[in-house]
């Protein structure tokens, strides 16, 4: 169940320090369930604490209470979809100025939505013209000038690849049961709190990940994401990218088909997992590098719900 030691793997890509420091470094703080936050000013207005949110796309997203209470009312209205079932319509505030700590970025529409748990929603896609990296535990946001960004020297370098929407997404592998694995392209999402990796429906009935694993069970609750999403969830023997992973982690299946048009991606990977590493998006250069920091080893997170599924061999 343990991870493996950071010394069981080979560092792949660039081993140098930061070749630069930060153009800038942002404040943050961690939520419950490993959810990173930033503040941002809105047209002035604020700050607000916004979740740092990698599956978002470009989508500045604010608590319509709160905008309105601030001042600010849409000109126009636009429909937004998530992993749910159901759409909405979101008033859009054009031509805002956000401004991070030092970072200004004008001309930006911000989506008035009611949100829940949320004052508002910060899509690191707004940040691509940067490398992003996010340290869990500091914590901070440091954003650094492309080509300016040399990872650390224990940092896994991944080939990012990108949805659709431009979101960043690493290919995953699975070990369902012993001898029979599966690859996924996983959308990296830090605003998911806690879980590990969430499988969309499309992919768990394309791969029969259903009939595949070793045990189903219903947990006590559903997803929320613009509507309801019921789930199953399983364990499986180790969630892999390269040489880091982790060991018999719980991966909740979707079991109702989102709203939105287009092809998903194959599942979410949520800040169970991210929180272990110094994660650093790099867009321009189409990379994602993992640096184990303090908390890798730790195991897979549990629950009173999933102690029905049972351990599996991880190494396979």
């Amino acid at each position: 169940m343990a991870l493996a030691l950071l010394c069981s793997f080979a560092p792949i890509g660039v081993t140098l320090a930061h070749a630069a420091p930060p153009a800038y470094t942002l404040t943050a703080r961690l939520r419950t369930g490993y959810r990173p936050e930033i503040s941002v000013r809105v047209k002035g207005a604020g700050p607000f604490w916004c979740t740092l949110d990698s599956g978002a796309g470009d989508a500045f997203l604010l608590d319509r209470a709160t905008g309105e209470a601030s001042g600010l009312h849409g000109a126009r209205r636009e429909r937004g979809f998530g992993a749910g079932p159901d759409s909405v319509v979101d008033e859009i505030v054009a031509d805002a100025v956000l401004q991070v700590d030092k970072l200004r970025l004008p001309r930006e529409s911000v989506h008035l939505r009611s949100l829940s748990g949320d004052a508002c929603i910060f899509g690191t896609k707004l940040l691509d013209h940067f490398v992003v990296e996010i340290d869990y535990l500091t914590p901070e946001v440091r954003l650094f000038a492309a080509g300016g960004y040399s990872p650390p020297p224990r940092a896994v370098r991944l080939p990012l690849l990108f949805d659709s929407n431009g979101r960043p997404m690493v290919v995953a592998r699975l070990l369902l049961q012993p001898r029979d694995a599966v690859m996924a392209d996983v959308l990296l999402d830090t605003a998911v709190a806690d879980q590990v990796l969430s499988l969309s429906k499309a992919f768990s009935d394309e791969q029969h990940i259903l009939r595949r694993v070793s045990k189903l069970i219903t947990p006590p609750f559903k997803a929320e994401s613009i509507g309801k999403i019921d789930l199953l969830a399983t364990r499986i023997g180790r969630l892999s990218f390269g040489p880091v992973g982790l060991d018999n982690p719980v991966v909740m299946l979707f079991r109702t088909a989102t709203a939105a048009p287009g092809r998903m991606p194959d599942g979410l990977l949520g800040s169970g997992f991210l929180h272990r590493f110094l994660v650093t998006i790099d867009v321009p250069g189409a990379s994602l590098y993992l640096t184990p920091n303090n908390t890798y080893g730790d195991p897979a997170p549990q629950w009173w719900w999933s102690a029905a599924l049972p351990l599996l061999p991880a190494r396979q």
